[in-house]
């Protein structure tokens, strides 16, 4: 008798927010990751080709023993694959639940209509919630779109700045 045990697919949830503004467009992700059944090797990510990463940090993300400090960010590195793709190799790979924080802006001011840049973690079973131009405090329209990995991200129409309500999801397709 053989028995191979069937791999877990890694689980996760990601929040993209995404500030347009005059000069450029900047992009922050915060994701979270169950990867408690095999160790976390790399994590392919996908994002604009006029993209540039300001800082990327993977954390472990557990439970940590009472009276422990804060851990900081695990040793990783960080490669461009491709005009619109990068992988994060964990340099010690290792299982659990880990925090993933990016910072990154396209240098450029945004076209009036297109789809919204993103910066995601390519994992079928990790959504990214997408919201743009949130302010502060949040308004009550929403501005915000979930989409799968396999999705093209929503699109986009900015409004003039005469116009008093922000920017708003155009369609998706």
């Amino acid at each position: 008798i053989a028995v191979e045990r069937r791999r877990q697919e890694m689980r996760g949830t990601q929040d993209v927010r995404v500030w347009f503004t005059g000069e450029r467009t900047r992009i922050a992700l915060a994701a979270r990751f169950d990867a408690s059944a095999t160790a976390l090797v790399s994590l392919p990510v996908e994002l604009p080709a006029d993209c540039i990463v300001d800082s990327i940090a993977l954390f472990d993300d557990g439970f940590q023993a009472a009276g422990t400090a804060a851990r900081g960010p695990l040793e990783t590195h960080w490669q461009r694959m491709g005009p619109e793709r990068g992988v994060l190799t964990v340099q010690r790979p290792v299982a659990g639940r880990f925090r993933l924080d990016v910072a990154a802006h396209v240098p450029k001011p945004p076209s009036a209509t297109g789809r919204v840049p993103l910066v995601r973690v390519m994992f079928p079973a990790a959504p990214v919630v997408v919201a743009w131009n949130e302010p502060a405090p949040a308004s009550t329209q929403d501005r915000s779109w979930q989409v799968r990995s396999d999705e093209r991200p929503p699109l986009y129409s900015l409004r003039s700045t005469a116009d008093a309500e922000p920017p708003a999801p155009a369609a998706v397709e």
